[in-house]
Order: structure tokens, then C-alpha cells, then sequence
């Protein structure tokens, strides 16, 4: 249901470090399981975004776990914040086999999924959040291995 009606949001004006790092904390256990490590890069000291703080960390909390499930034994899920020229930037990269050749169009569509036990919402709620914040989420395979997870997010608003 999530990813097809208008989510009510509950913003206020929030750090993104802290919703990474609060993300950290919950991942952190299926890190230690799956022995992928998570490294945040912050590119400022505090990046204030008028978002739910809830519905953020959903969102990252899924593309970093995503992340780690993609990438092999041993390596690092890079999650970078930056200030952005239109507003906050979040990246998550993993080192694993990139989304498969044909499947890029698709893996934000509800019910599309690759993986053996994937319900296919994961992406699509995601996604739907991040518009529901006026922002953007985009992916892309990296040059060599892996593949990058893009979220824009406007700066704004009022509490």
C-alpha cells in the first residue's frame, strides 16, 4: 500500500548524519552476519533537510542492506552525504555483480524483483518516498563492479 498512495509525512527540519548513523546502528548486526562493512562519508558537519526522519531512514536503511546482501565477503558499502547545489546528496555503493543488464528500467516498478526471496516493494517504496519529499532516487551500475543508488533531497521548509 505504501507504494501506491499519498504517504503522509511527518516533517521537520532534521540532520541526515543522524538519520545515517541511527541507520548504522540498526544495520550494523546483519553487517557483522554478513561480514560486509558499512562506511559513511560526510562531507559537512551537519546537512538539515525538512524531511520524516522515519521515512528517511527507512529508505536508507533498505538500500544499504540491499547493498549489502549485493556485495561480496569482506568489502565495504560506501554511503557518502553531501551538500548539494539544488540540496542534500546520498549515495550508497556496494562492490557486487551490479543490477543486471535490461533490469535498470524496472527495479523501481512494484512487484519487480531478481532476488529468489524479493517481494519486488522494496525499491518502489522507496522510491515513493523520496518523491513524496520532493526528491529523486536513481540508480546506476559503476564502472568496473557495482552499482550506485543516487538520492536527492531539497533543502527547506519549515518546522
Amino acid at each position: 500500500l505504501d507504494s501506491t498512495r499519498e504517504l503522509r509525512l511527518k516533517r521537520k527540519t532534521v540532520d541526515l548524519n543522524k538519520i545515517i548513523a541511527d541507520s548504522f546502528q540498526v544495520l550494523q548486526p546483519l553487517s557483522d552476519n554478513l561480514k560486509v562493512g558499512i562506511r559513511k562519508n560526510a562531507y559537512a558537519e551537519s546537512i538539515p533537510v525538512f524531511a520524516d526522519s522515519e521515512k528517511i531512514e527507512q529508505v536508507v536503511i533498505n538500500l544499504v542492506k540491499n547493498a549489502m546482501e549485493a556485495s561480496l565477503e569482506g568489502s565495504l558499502v560506501d554511503v557518502s552525504i553531501e551538500n548539494g547545489p539544488d540540496g542534500a546528496v546520498i549515495t550508497v555503493t556496494d562492490s557486487g555483480e551490479g543490477i543486471l543488464p535490461g533490469t535498470i528500467d524496472n527495479i523501481f516498478e512494484v512487484f519487480y524483483t531478481t532476488k529468489k526471496h524479493g517481494t519486488g516493494l522494496g525499491l518502489a517504496i522507496c522510491k515513493n518516498i523520496i518523491e513524496a519529499h520532493g526528491g529523486t532516487l536513481e540508480a546506476c551500475n559503476n564502472e568496473g563492479r557495482g552499482a550506485t543508488f543516487t538520492i536527492k533531497l531539497p533543502f527547506g521548509g519549515d518546522d
